[in-house]
């Protein structure tokens, strides 16, 4: 593999490591918000819930999406 395709592949890496923060991040501060809603309108609260839903399916596909670039990586500096 050649310099310009490893560094294109490890960039990928690093770019999904800065997301799965990201979302994590997002995640830990819904929760947060939610804990602070208390008597606040359940609608309202119901939408943070589906907010919450959403990061935790994103972490999970970002998780995915990083194990194979970092096998792709691996595999490449193999070579």
């Amino acid at each position: 593999m050649d310099e310009k395709a490893m560094q294109i592949k490890q960039d990928a890496v690093a770019r999904l490591e800065r997301e799965v923060q990201f979302y994590e991040d997002e995640a830990e501060s819904i929760t947060k918000k939610i804990a602070s809603m208390g008597g606040e309108d359940q609608y309202f609260v119901g939408k943070q819930y589906e907010l919450l839903e959403e990061s935790a399916r994103m972490i999970s596909i970002c998780k995915e999406k990083l194990e194979t670039a970092r096998r792709n990586v691996s595999v490449g500096s193999s070579r």
